[in-house]
């Protein structure tokens, strides 16, 4: 597992601004934002293209090809 700050650096794919996540994957940046107001389905294909990192319910992840879920040991 990671702790969320030591993503802090890393590009992000947000969120809309409707999703809870979106508040949490904004606390503590530091580094840019990629892409800002995705779907959960963009996210996670974005996410697998390498553009970034998402964060995302791990029942997202069921049946996605090419990411990898880590889990976040603060949130």
């Amino acid at each position: 597992s990671l702790r969320s700050d030591e993503l802090a650096d890393e590009p992000f794919i947000l969120f809309p601004p409707s999703y809870g996540l979106r508040d949490q994957t904004l606390q503590g940046r530091r580094a840019g934002v990629v892409l800002d107001g995705g779907e959960m389905a963009m996210v996670l294909r974005l996410a697998a293209a390498g553009l970034g990192v998402a964060l995302v319910p791990c029942l997202a992840l069921d049946g996605s090809e090419g990411v990898a879920g880590v889990p976040l040991s603060d949130i």
